[in-house]
């Protein structure tokens, strides 16, 4: 069945050609379309020509003649039948039929595939008359012979965008009137069988050739690794290819494809939020290349995730910077859902800075333009953000209203993440209306939907969620089982902040003052580590101050109380800063040891 992240990739890439194709008019372009789905493939190009005449331009499709399969003179026979053609107006070729062509030899020397290769190989020069962009449509495996056997051809390419087959089940968005690109989808859908990227991998490296379509093939396995990944074995696995494409991409020169495999290693380093220096450098690069090239999706794109890097740093006023950049470029170009998203995460940043009614109007501003193209997605999670807004604002009958509303579109658009992080959010409600039984109701269905659908991520943080209602009911030992289980998962998939969380409810927990400080040290150096102020801060002040003055320890408390507020200044946090100077004033004030 197709997901969503399906679609929305698919929605991603149709932009991003129709931006390529707007770009370059007066110029040869080769884009390279690449679906196997017929249907899929008519009806996409229907939208593009369709959007496209409502600007002017012309619209021609040619197909390759299976007698004679020469692209240069398929195109030399339009042109020469279209005066507006030769007139250089603004117009897009469409070029079908290269996947009709037989790819068995019969009685010719060569098969019709060899023989449509070879010209593209041997006439590419000739191509250059023709001063029009022009996207080939092709299949998944025309496509890796095409790169094998005419790599001149595929050097000039202009850029590749896969779309993957889609089922009906699933409402696609109307690409041409809403203009949507998904800023939040992390994973492209390339279809090749991990196993058959391999062996393309180790057959093209024993030709010792540094070819383009290896770069292209690096990219794929590390997408076919994350896409798959369950282990910090996997995640290293796609880090270490998407490193190798980004090699070859810098040697060849490849400034686009580096560009965009820049991006998503940056995406992958700051999916676990344990490795955001990385990520930073990766966007930072990103961006660069982006603004050279004159990609202005590709710029937006990476200010966002920027912006969500500094807002994961703390340091917000510079996120919010970003992101109102990212708006800027987004709303310049047309991407509705780029700018409903960015206006969310811009909320984000309100709410946390606890600029509740400027995060609401943010998010209201989100939400209609999620209603309006039809992103129900999008829609969901925005509903999500405003209950969450009104849970802080201890409006819980309205916050309930929200998510409950939110869980209606996961279950109808088949979203069980969604589904399943709304019922957490729905029983962190209920827990704390103090309705603990109906709490560990929603946490179990939620659990159940993070193993069925493999994300121990979720199952990790659901287990936590479990253990601080247990813990909350003093059933501290059931507690401690939960914060293990979870505690096993965080590690095996290498998520230093949930380890580190986890670590900080253990210290709590401990009847050893002293066993339990260690624990507190623990998830400390793990917020060090990361790069996690607020977690510094707040560690520092709730709990290791509390556990040094329960050891007498008056002295170290003070010390942890001044980091904290040092750490609560430097990103700007008041709430954190009044705290650790009321609990300083009120230590100096006493010779007898507090309890904090």
């Amino acid at each position: 069945m197709t997901t969503v992240d399906d679609v929305t990739e698919n929605q991603r890439n149709y932009l991003k050609l129709i931006v390529a194709l707007e770009a370059s008019q007066g110029i040869l372009n080769l884009l390279i379309a690449v679906c196997d789905d017929r249907n899929l493939r008519e009806n996409l190009i229907r939208q593009y020509e369709t959007e496209l005449k409502q600007q002017d331009f012309l619209t021609y499709r040619v197909r390759v003649r299976n007698q004679d399969p020469s692209l240069r003179y398929a195109l030399a026979q339009l042109v020469e039948k279209e005066p507006d053609l030769q007139q250089g107006k603004p117009a897009v070729i469409t070029v079908l039929g290269v996947d009709e062509l037989l790819s068995v030899k019969l009685d010719a020397p060569k098969s019709e595939q060899d023989r449509f290769f070879g010209y593209l190989q041997w006439t590419r020069e000739a191509l250059r008359e023709f001063r029009f962009p022009i996207v080939l449509w092709i299949t998944e495996p025309i496509l890796v012979r095409l790169a094998e056997r005419a790599p001149d051809f595929w050097s000039w390419r202009g850029g590749v965008f896969w779309f993957t087959r889609e089922s009906t089940t699933v409402e696609r968005e109307n690409f041409s009137v809403s203009r949507t690109l998904s800023t939040t989808a992390p994973k492209q859908t390339v279809g090749l069988p991990l196993e058959e990227i391999l062996r393309l991998i180790e057959q093209i490296e024993a030709q010792g050739k540094e070819s383009p379509i290896l770069a292209t093939l690096y990219d794929s396995l590390a997408q076919a690794y994350q896409q798959r990944y369950d282990s910090a074995q996997e995640r290293q696995l796609a880090i270490e290819a998407y490193e190798k494409a980004i090699a070859l991409q810098t040697k060849l020169g490849l400034k686009a494809d580096l560009a965009d495999s820049l991006k998503k290693l940056g995406d992958l380093y700051f999916e676990l939020k344990d490795e955001v220096k990385k990520a930073n450098n990766c966007y930072q690069q990103a961006l660069e290349i982006y603004r050279d090239i004159g990609d202005r999706l590709g710029e937006a794109n990476t200010l966002k995730a920027i912006g969500d890097v500094l807002q994961f740093l703390d340091r917000r006023s510079e996120a919010l910077e970003r992101y109102e950049q990212a708006l800027a470029f987004y709303r310049d170009i047309g991407d509705r859902l780029g700018e409903a998203n960015t206006l969310k995460a811009i909320g984000d940043v309100l709410q946390f800075l606890k600029r509740s009614s400027e995060a609401l109007e943010r998010y209201e501003q989100a939400l209609a333009f999620y209603r309006e193209i039809g992103a129900r997605l999008g829609e969901a999670n925005t509903l999500i953000a405003i209950g969450d807004v009104l849970q802080f604002l201890k409006r819980s009958s309205e916050a309930l209203e929200r998510y409950e509303q939110a869980l209606a579109f996961y279950r109808e658009i088949g979203a069980r993440l969604g589904e399943a992080n709304t019922l957490i959010a729905i029983g962190d409600v209920l827990q704390f209306l103090k309705r603990s039984s109906e709490a560990l109701e929603r946490y179990e269905q939620a659990l159940a939907f993070y193993r069925d659908i493999g994300d121990r991520l979720g199952e990790a943080n659901t287990l936590k969620a479990i253990g601080n209602v247990l813990q909350f009911l003093k059933r501290s030992s059931e507690a401690l089982e939960r914060y293990e289980q979870a505690l096993a998962f965080y590690r095996d998939i290498g998520d230093r902040l949930g380890e580190a969380n986890v670590l900080q409810q253990f210290g709590k927990l401990q009847d050893d003052p002293v066993q339990g400080l260690e624990y507190l040290q623990q998830a400390q150096n793990l917020y060090l580590e990361i790069g996690d102020i607020y977690s510094q801060s707040r560690n520092l002040l709730y709990f290791i101050a509390k556990a040094q003055l329960n050891l007498g320890q008056r002295d170290a408390a003070l010390e942890s109380l001044h980091q904290a507020a040092e750490l609560a200044t430097s990103i700007n946090y008041e709430p954190f800063i009044k705290y650790a100077e009321s609990k300083i004033t009120e230590i100096n004030s006493t010779a007898a040891p507090l309890i904090l």
